[in-house]
């Protein structure tokens, strides 16, 4: 038997590898996208790529990454590189198509040898079909197969990077010609949990409006699996219900929709049945979202801003009743009670509080039971929640972001702003330009130097920019500290770095009105 390096040079010697969208050279140094896109790949990806595809399916402990990478390679460099690979793999979101993460241990390659079987390319691959001998020869039943194969593909077409395989479908036929039955089960891969079910009756010629509702049925069930996390317990590394919305949103949609898709399947659960809860709920969240995201100034007018609360409060007050037993949902329903400011902080307290002690929902509920001790002032142990949390966490996760963040924000109260910008400067995976928009909110209040991308940034913007980020830095940021002095350490950067440049107009009426009663009180 020979040693790992003849399984690195059986790996060498293979002409083309194809894990998914992407086929590999035989050195691994350059990957092709389908859509013709080159990605280049470092000694040190590599070095652990290599590694991984030989052992596929197997745990890989941070010491034989950390072998792998040489002298070159630190404890901190093994996760700085598997973040780095992924990136270039596109392998992003809640679900992983590549590289898992096994907590506390290492990490696996689970990502197949690209298969010949038809249907597998997608989002949602083809499973075992039975019956298609039914209806005079099959035609029918495989007409039915054929144009649900290309609707599912059409409406996960935006995702065919994202999580190629991971579901599938199964479908079973009978009847004869006049009226042939089916029966669809969208199962989640691997461990095959069902996702969703159809079952339908389909007269010749065959209909193709009820293959259309059939695959937006389909899609709706993994949207509503991925979104909502479906009805298994939650572990305690799972992801709060608006970071599984995002995953979910960019998983069937793309980065260039997200939070469009949970949009378009909100608005269709809703219509279907309007007093479902976890469409309530989750629309509530879908408010929010366009708050926290929104341009244009008009989102922060305090006219509007009250009428989209207000909707936010009175859809979690009409959905936390059947939300019991579920708390995940409970924990965002205590998110939202907080972000409306509607001083409903002590039921707040009360769910989050309640949904930590009766369930394994660790991750989900550190980082509103930090906030929650952000806001009573307690600066210190809202720390220390938050790095509970970040230990949870998966380094480089769009969920890390959310909680440095977070931490980022409640160091600004406490006028640390050397940790805060250390805090920042962890954020992995984001773009230039966001990390530029984002580091608006953490500007230093004296003139010192700043980073040369996001000094030029600064040059460049004018007053109603400048003014929505003050407004932005208050209502998304200062309020949540119910500490007078905590809440003006978290305006004070931005709000006295661009008033010198600007002038006393960069802060809104009703902000300065709110600063000035909270140094009153």
């Amino acid at each position: 038997m020979g040693g790992a390096g003849d399984s690195v040079k059986d790996v060498q010697a293979m002409e083309r590898v194809r894990f998914h969208d992407l086929t590999f050279d035989d050195g691994f140094l350059v990957a092709q996208r389908d859509d013709g896109a080159a990605v280049r790949l470092t000694r040190q990806e590599r070095a652990l790529l290599l590694l991984f595809v030989e052992r596929p399916q197997r745990l890989l402990t941070r010491d034989q990454l950390l072998s792998a990478l040489g002298s070159e390679g630190s404890d901190r460099n093994v996760d700085f590189v598997i973040n780095r690979l992924r990136r270039k793999l596109n392998d992003h979101g809640r679900v992983r198509r590549f590289i898992s993460t096994q907590y506390g241990e290492g990490y696996v390659w689970i990502a197949p040898a690209q298969q010949e079987a038809a249907g597998q390319d997608g989002l949602i691959g083809v499973g075992a079909i039975r019956g298609l001998d039914q209806a005079g020869g099959g035609a029918e039943a495989k007409t039915v197969l054929r144009s649900l194969k290309a609707a599912l593909e059409a409406r996960t077409a935006k995702a065919e990077h994202a999580a190629a395989g991971r579901f599938v479908v199964e479908g079973s036929f009978h009847g004869g010609r006049d009226r042939l039955h089916a029966a669809f089960v969208l199962r989640a891969v691997p461990g095959g949990q069902i996702v969703g079910a159809d079952r339908e009756v389909f007269c010749d010629p065959i209909d193709q409006a009820q293959i259309t509702a059939l695959a937006d049925n389909l899609v709706a069930a993994l949207w509503r699996h991925v979104a909502g996390g479906g009805d298994a317990a939650p572990g305690p590394t799972d992801e709060p219900l608006q970071l599984r919305m995002h995953g979910a949103s960019i998983l069937l949609g793309g980065a260039g929709g997200v939070w469009q898709v949970n949009k378009d399947q909100l608005l269709r659960a809703r219509a279907l049945d309007p007093a479902e809860p976890r469409a309530m709920l989750m629309w509530a969240m879908q408010l929010f979202a366009n708050l926290v995201l929104g341009t244009g100034g008009e989102v922060f007018d305090p006219v509007r801003l009250a009428k989209v609360e207000d909707e936010i409060e009175a859809l979690v007050f009409a959905c936390l009743p059947a939300l019991v037993g579920d708390p995940v949902f409970r924990l965002a329903a205590a998110d939202l009670l907080l972000a409306v400011h509607r001083g409903h902080v002590a039921l707040a307290e009360e769910l989050a509080e309640a949904a930590f002690a009766g369930s394994t929902a660790f991750a989900a509920a550190f980082p509103i039971l930090a906030q929650l001790q952000a806001y009573r002032g307690d600066l210190e142990a809202a720390w220390r929640l938050y790095d509970e949390g970040l230990k949870l966490c998966e380094p480089g996760s769009e969920f890390e972001n959310y909680v440095l963040l977070l931490k980022a924000k409640t160091l600004l109260a406490a006028d640390a702003r050397s940790e805060a910008h250390a805090v920042f400067e962890r954020l992995g995976g984001i773009g230039p330009a966001a990390r530029r928009e984002i580091g608006l909110l953490f500007l230093p209040p004296e003139d010192r130097e700043l980073p040369p991308e996001l000094g030029a940034l600064l040059e460049r913007i004018g007053p109603e920019h400048a003014r929505r980020v003050v407004t932005y830095q208050y209502y998304m940021a200062a309020r949540f500290f119910s500490v007078p002095s905590q809440a003006a350490n978290v305006m004070r950067g931005p709000l006295e770095r661009l008033t010198r440049r600007f002038g006393p107009s960069v802060a809104p009426d009703e902000v300065r009105r709110a600063l000035a009663a909270g140094r009153g009180a």
